[in-house]
Order: C-alpha cells, then sequence, then structure tokens
C-alpha cells in the first residue's frame, strides 16, 4: 500500500470517528451550517396561547411593519371554539393583548388539518381566513369566512363569507393569499357535490366527526398510511377558489378548479411579485394514487393553467394522509414546494422541488427527511436565496437548510418537542410557531431561528 493511500484511509477512519461522537453528543455546538451536521438547537421559546387553555392550529404572517402577526383557535367545553390573534415584534415579543376574531364567541370551528389563515396586506391591513360551524347542520358541515383589521390588529370587522353555496357542506383545508395589487385569493377544498348524493351522507356524517382522531391516533395509519376498507375513507373533494378585489369586503363566484381531491390535505397559494398565483393541491388519480397537483394564474384568478403534477411518487393509498404542500418564491420568483409522500418512487419522507418556468416543469425531487411519516411542511425562502425547511419527525421540530430545491440539505436542527409548525420570516431570522401537546395539555408557543 502506497504512502497517498495509507494518508486517505486514515483520514477517512478519523472523520469517521469525529462523525460518530457528533452524532451521540447532543449538546454539540458545531456550526450549523456545514452539510451533514445535526445539531440541537437551544432555541428561546416564547408562550403563545395562554397556558390554562387548551390551544392549537397556529399560522402566522410578516407583517409589512417588521412585526409578526399570529393566530391561534382556543378550544372550549361542547366544543366551541375561538380564532385569537395578537402582534409580536421581531423579537417574539408581544406589542398587544389576545384579541378575538369571531365575532361571536365559541363560534369557530378547526382542527389539526384545518386551521386559520393569516396575511398582511401592503396597506396595513391584516387578513384572517377561518371556519365557523354551520348551523343546524350535522358533519363537517362549515362556512368559510375573512375578517380584516384595518386599526393594526386592534379590532376586527365584521366577517365577510367566501363560500357562495347556500346548503350546509364542509369548507375547509383553506389557503389564503394577498397580492401585491392587494386582491385576495382563497382557495379551499370544498364538499357542497356531496348534498346531491344523500347514498354518501351516512359516511361522510360519522367521518368528520371524528376524522382528526381517526388518522392520528389510528395505529394502522401511522405504520401503513392506508386503512383497512375503502368504507372508512371520506368521498374525494373539489377544489374551489375566490378572489376578492375590494379588500375583502365582497368575494368573486366561487370557481370550481379540480375535481377527486385529497378531502384531508390542505391546498396552498403563493403570490409572486410579478403578479402570477400558484395553487398547490393533493390530487387522487386513477387508482387511488395521491399526488402534489399545482396551476398557475397570471390574470388576477381568472384562469388557471393546466395542471401539472409535481412528482411522480407513485403514492397509492385508500386514505386521506392530512398532508399538504408548501409553496414559497424567492426574489427572482422561482417557484419552491415541498411536501410528504409515502409512494413506491424511493423512500417516504419530506421532499422539495423546484420550478423555473413559471410551474410549468419541475426539477426532480430532493430528499430532506426520511423520518417523518406525515404532515405539512413549512418552507421559506431567504434573501440569500437559501430555502428553509421545517418539519415534523416523531414529535419533534426540525428544521433544514437548501441552497436550491434540488440540491443537498444542510444544517439540520432539532428544534423543539412539538407538532403543527407554521413558520414566517423577516431578514434572515426566521419565526416559527407551533403545538406542544404535553399530557394532553395543548399550548401554542414560538421560536425565532437566526
Amino acid at each position: 500500500m502506497n504512502l497517498s493511500r495509507k494518508k486517505i484511509i486514515c483520514l477517512m477512519l478519523i472523520a469517521a470517528f469525529f462523525s460518530g461522537c457528533s452524532s451521540l453528543d447532543k449538546s454539540d455546538k458545531s456550526d450549523p451550517d456545514l452539510p451533514g451536521n445535526k445539531i440541537v438547537s437551544n432555541l428561546q421559546t416564547f408562550e403563545v396561547s395562554p397556558a390554562s387553555i387548551d390551544s392549537s392550529e397556529p399560522a402566522i404572517a410578516a407583517g409589512k411593519n417588521g412585526n409578526i402577526y399570529a393566530v391561534w383557535v382556543e378550544h372550549r367545553a361542547n366544543k366551541e371554539a375561538d380564532v385569537m390573534f395578537r402582534q409580536y415584534d421581531s423579537n417574539a415579543q408581544p406589542l398587544s393583548e389576545p384579541v378575538g376574531v369571531n365575532p361571536h364567541a365559541g363560534a369557530a370551528t378547526a382542527w389539526r388539518g384545518d386551521p386559520p389563515t393569516v396575511k398582511a396586506g401592503n396597506d396595513g391591513a391584516i387578513y384572517v381566513g377561518w371556519t365557523a360551524k354551520a348551523e343546524n347542520a350535522k358533519g363537517a358541515a362549515n362556512i368559510l369566512y375573512l375578517s380584516v383589521s384595518r386599526d393594526n390588529g386592534r379590532t376586527f370587522e365584521s366577517p365577510v363569507k367566501v363560500n357562495d353555496d347556500t346548503e350546509p357542506a364542509s369548507h375547509g383545508m383553506h389557503s389564503l393569499a394577498v397580492d401585491s395589487s392587494g386582491r385576495i385569493y382563497f382557495a379551499w377544498l370544498d364538499e357542497r357535490y356531496l348534498n346531491s348524493q344523500k347514498a354518501h351522507a351516512g359516511v361522510y356524517n360519522n367521518y368528520n366527526e371524528s376524522r382528526d382522531q381517526f388518522y392520528f391516533e389510528n395505529a394502522a395509519f401511522q405504520k401503513h398510511h392506508q386503512v383497512s376498507s375503502k368504507s372508512e375513507a371520506e368521498p374525494n373533494a373539489e377544489l374551489y377558489f375566490a378572489v376578492s378585489g375590494d379588500g375583502g369586503k365582497t368575494f368573486s363566484v366561487n370557481k370550481r378548479l379540480a375535481e377527486n381531491v385529497c378531502p384531508c390535505c390542505k391546498t396552498s397559494l403563493s403570490a409572486a411579485l410579478d403578479g402570477r398565483l400558484y395553487l398547490a393541491w393533493r390530487q387522487v388519480l386513477d387508482g387511488e394514487y395521491r399526488h402534489i397537483a399545482l396551476a398557475s394564474s397570471n390574470d388576477g384568478g381568472k384562469s388557471f393553467s393546466s395542471t401539472v403534477i409535481v412528482s411522480d411518487d407513485q403514492w397509492q393509498i385508500n386514505a386521506c394522509p392530512v398532508s399538504g404542500a408548501a409553496l414559497s418564491l424567492n426574489s427572482e420568483n422561482a417557484l419552491k414546494i415541498a411536501w410528504f409522500t409515502a409512494g413506491k418512487a424511493g423512500k417516504q419522507g419530506i421532499y422539495t422541488s423546484e420550478s423555473k418556468d413559471f410551474g410549468k416543469t419541475f426539477t426532480p425531487r430532493s430528499l430532506v427527511s426520511e423520518n417523518a411519516i406525515g404532515g405539512t411542511p413549512a418552507l421559506l425562502s431567504g434573501e440569500k436565496k437559501t430555502i428553509t425547511i421545517i418539519w415534523t419527525e416523531n414529535g419533534k421540530l426540525y428544521a433544514a437548510k437548501q441552497e436550491t430545491a434540488d440540491s443537498n440539505v444542510y444544517g439540520t436542527r432539532e428544534l423543539a418537542t412539538g407538532e403543527l409548525p407554521v413558520a414566517a420570516q423577516i431578514g434572515e431570522r426566521v419565526f416559527i410557531a407551533y403545538v406542544e401537546n404535553a399530557n394532553g395539555n395543548r399550548r401554542v408557543k414560538m421560536s425565532v431561528l437566526k
């Protein structure tokens, strides 16, 4: 063996040794930006919701004033719930007391797959999307509303109804976007068509009363991502869309964009700086394949492009995985997307991809984590064109970076114990809100990742 080769082997053994030590030492403070590092972050956490109230379903957004807007849902007895709002400064310190968004106490409804949304307008207005229980309706029938604050979050105006149907039906997993011109966009999963299919009523009502518990406490789903019979699965939904051009005072006639949509997988909307709008959802294809789909609009939502399947994951599942996609756009309007899949095309886990031609084609997917078993990740594009991905593994939150959505991840951090992460960004500071569940006591917390 020559000397050069001996040196190479020796260096490899030394590297392997220190790598092993690093993985065992949970207090490792090495540079998180080095490729391959996985460290535990000692983040300072901040309480968002009161410790004495069962709270969940957070959403956050960055305001044009450099502050962070947070909303969450407080759950009370008799299935009553309220959407709450609070504003924070760039150090995650509260600037106001919590304010109720829904005008009638207890009227809101939410579950972990269907949280409220919050966005900031260029004019300082704050927009909150949320759902309320439909009176005298069975099952998961609800109404989709927009509430607007024009006084910096001190009060919210009377809510405006977004869905235009009149019979009780489910309008859920909504997403909200506001473009630079002030147009407000909503997309959601709609089941109004089931009103004409009474044969489905029994399955529909029984399922929706406990779907949160079914999908996240059912051991078979956790292990195999499937249910035992087709009768247990909720009927597919349809994808609907509406737009407001008057600051949220009225909404357009609802437009159906797709049929056979995964009924418990959240939609995602993102408005680019050039005015183009992107919409993602999980489409159910022939054979019960459930893949992430995307369409775009360059005319303010008047029309949409043909549907594109982002990746052929070959995920065939006769169940609803409660797992949508996350969208993000950088300063050059390159579209990033992150999602979970467990298909036969490769390892299960969180993946990312990228489109540089307005969503017409996507790069081959890149694996972020193979330890995730579901959920919707959070995705942010930084000023330095890096991507930050946040997701859940075995009850813990993780974050990682990518240079582009088709490159390897690096700087993986274990953030905290929790679930349902959402994120917003101001400069290079990433704000993460999530739910901590300690012995059945849920509370919303926030951390800042620099």
